[in-house]
């Protein structure tokens, strides 16, 4: 899996010509960027803007000229990114309480179960929400709008499945002459179609203010568990901490949300215990005294 040893800023056109016929070359087909910039949801939002705008909505036979879309939800199969996107929208809005504008973008896309071959345009569309959840034309075209924003940036964060971004950490502790240690290994699986920025790493020691920790990747070595395909780095040089005090690790990745991974394993102290927390881009791992643990469990 690994070489042996040795605040986040969130991403957010105007619509783009039709894709039919001889203007299909207008759709933003651009090369993905390195997940510096706010480039992916624009061609996200682009791309379902152009959608809109088609009698027949987004189709499977469109979703194919809709490069990032295609590559985000599908890895290149536009019948798996159509699907994979109406599934997301239905669970969308069967969980969450306020699922207007969703369901209303999904009415523009032609998306919705509850039109018929009748809304062959996007005015016929707007109008047949409308007439569902009570709004004239404008107020309709209003939550679309609204509606496409959001979805955009759903399908940049965890409506990316088949092309998610995963990253391991790898504890490994260990029982010196000088005392107890961790060393941490970090692996990035990435997609080209799923831009990330590089990881960032915060390091506390006990009351002390955090410090970021300066990463650096280079291609993994090892074959072990790699997809064609798709990109494998692992940390350049494993990072040691000795275990004097109580250590703190915060790690951030975006802007997609990723599969992050916990793994401890080598020698166990009886002095410190590990705990973890995984939410959304962020991981955080505590090695606590067991005393402080105890404490604060007793509180």
């Amino acid at each position: 899996m690994r070489n042996q040893p040795g605040d986040d800023q969130e991403p957010t056109k105007d619509e783009q010509a039709n894709p039919a016929g001889e203007e299909a070359a207008n759709l933003p087909v651009t090369p993905f960027d390195n997940g510096l910039s706010p480039l992916l949801e624009e061609r996200v939002l682009s791309e379902l803007l152009a959608a809109r705008k088609q009698p027949e909505g987004l189709t499977e036979g469109l979703m194919a000229r809709l490069p990032t879309l295609t590559a985000l939800l599908g890895d290149g199969d536009p019948k798996a990114a159509l699907d994979g996107l109406m599934r997301n929208i239905m669970a969308h809005s069967q969980e969450t309480d306020d699922a207007l504008a969703v369901t209303a973008a999904a009415y523009s896309l032609g998306l919705a179960r509850a039109l018929d071959s009748r809304a062959n345009a996007h005015l016929a569309r707007l109008e047949a929400f409308g007439a569902a959840y009570g709004f004239e034309q404008r107020q309709a075209r209003r939550h679309s709008d609204n509606g496409l924003r959001e979805l955009t940036k759903l399908i940049t964060s965890h409506f990316t499945t088949r092309t998610q971004p995963s990253l391991d950490l790898v504890m490994v502790t260990s029982q010196r002459d000088s005392g107890d240690a961790i060393t941490v290994f970090i692996d990035l699986h990435t997609h080209p179609a799923a831009p990330m920025r590089p990881p960032r790493l915060g390091l506390r020691l006990d009351d002390q203010p955090s410090g970021e920790v300066a990463l650096e990747f280079v291609p993994s070595l090892s074959r072990a568990g790699q997809t064609p395909g798709w990109s494998h780095q692992t940390l350049d040089r494993p990072l040691t901490v000795p275990l004097r005090q109580a250590v703190r690790l915060s790690l951030r990745w975006g802007p997609l949300w990723p599969k992050l991974t916990v793994m401890v394993t080598g020698e166990r102290s009886n002095r410190f215990d590990v705990v973890t927390e995984v939410v959304g881009r962020r991981m955080g791992v505590g090695v606590m005294k067991v005393d402080e643990l105890a404490s604060g469990a007793k509180a």
